[in-house]
């Protein structure tokens, strides 16, 4: 599997490169000076990295590059259906407003975009994807398709039983998860500004001190007279059994005296 770029169209002021899996540096021939910079691109570029470069550096602004890619992707099929798992990003900065259009999309059965939350819409043989994506948050399209579109995807297709099946169990699981998450991450902050309120709803019930009146008798030693120890054993087991408490009830009796 692997991505062909067909065309790039540079921002402004500066030259379209290329640099592919292999480390090789391929850059726009027709602008002035463009092969000179081949080997400082190679230094800088990432493989598997293509964009617009300007030696003199770009000045604060909005600049825009397009480009036109050929996927060649693995695809998964049996007797039925076929399936495309088609990983956009995975590492990247934030996006802020992400836009996907499958033109002539009457081929696509299921659709599942990754994260679920972005927004689908079909608007008359197309299908729109839109919406934003976080910080190396994964940005995908996973799709069921009829088989017939295998002829018309340039790709490696691999039989696979049961891919329907398949497909949509694992994404059903995925978005179980992804609500759960997402009601956690609504349910932390409110149960954060509950927190205080039921902790003090607790001590009042359990923790805060009560006033109660307790009965003389039920306050007082019945005779000073009888030593600890003799109370001890008298009460403890047999008459003849003296236990740690009567030894340390000889030892208070000693240090009172």
């Amino acid at each position: 599997p692997y991505v062909e770029v067909v065309d790039i169209a540079a921002a402004d002021t500066g030259f379209w490169y290329f640099k592919d899996s292999f480390g090789t540096v391929y850059v726009d021939e027709a602008y002035p000076g463009s092969s000179r910079k081949k080997g400082e691109i190679g230094d800088l570029a990432y493989r598997n990295e293509a964009g617009s470069y300007n030696p003199n550096y770009y000045s604060p602004g909005t600049y825009t590059t397009r480009y036109t890619f050929k996927l060649h992707p693995p695809l998964e099929y049996d007797d039925e259906d076929a399936h495309l798992n088609l990983k956009l990003a995975r590492e990247h900065m934030a996006y802020k407003k992400v836009t996907l259009v499958f033109e002539d999309a009457d081929y696509i059965d299921k659709f599942y975009p990754h994260p679920p939350y972005l927004k689908v819409s079909q608007e008359g043989g197309r299908i729109v994807v839109s919406g934003s994506s976080g910080e190396d948050e994964l940005l995908e399209i996973e799709v069921v398709m009829s088989i017939s579109a295998l002829s018309a995807i340039d790709g490696f297709p691999k039989r696979v039983e049961n891919v329907r099946t398949k497909t949509v169990n694992a994404n059903r699981n995925t978005s179980l998860q992804y609500g759960f998450v997402l009601a956690l991450a609504y349910a932390t902050p409110l149960l954060s500004l509950l927190m205080p309120f039921a902790l003090y709803w607790v001590y009042n019930l359990y923790g805060r001190e009560r006033e109660y009146t307790v009965p003389r008798y039920l306050s007082t030693v019945p005779n000073r007279d009888r030593k600890p120890w003799l109370v001890n054993q008298v009460f403890t087991k047999g008459a003849y059994d003296y236990d740690d408490d009567g030894f340390y009830a000889t030892l208070l009796d000693l240090h009172l005296r």
